[in-house]
């Protein structure tokens, strides 16, 4: 795993060499309330469960960090349609042992949906926003 700056860090050197990537923004939806009616035992067996997962998934293809309960992903992957396969296979290996667990997600393609830093950070979170307004569960992709 790797830190908040690391992660940012590799993305603008990305962006420099005009390398392509994706940048995948995920939430649990309604992890305080999960944690208030489960306890934050659980709530940390369930942060515990993605993170293995996305080490799992990710290790070849990217990095991946974490604060609470948002996750971001950097993927070298060519296309946008093999970042949402790795990230909803990720989802699903969480969902199959917490089948109530909801994630939401957003996935933004470097160049093709925003040519810089900001703009894919701000993409990524207007569209984890709409995801989670809309009921969550979902992974939008921009």
């Amino acid at each position: 795993e790797a830190t908040v700056s690391e992660l940012m860090e590799e993305m603008s050197k990305a962006i420099e060499m005009k390398r392509t990537f994706s940048f995948v923004y995920l939430d649990i939806d309604n992890f305080d309330k999960l944690n208030l009616e489960k306890g934050y035992v659980f709530g940390d067996e369930i942060l515990r469960e993605i993170k293995n997962s996305l080490e799992n998934e990710v290790r070849n293809y990217g990095l991946y960090t974490h604060v609470g309960d948002e996750f971001m992903i950097l993927l070298w992957t060519k296309s946008k349609s093999d970042a949402l396969m790795l990230v909803q296979k990720v989802i699903e290996n969480v969902k199959e042992k917490y089948p109530y667990v909801s994630i939401s997600g957003a996935v933004v393609k470097y160049p093709v949906d925003a040519d810089n830093l900001e703009g894919i950070l701000n993409k990524a979170k207007t569209a984890l926003s709409a995801s989670k307004k809309s009921g969550g569960g979902r992974l939008i992709n921009i």
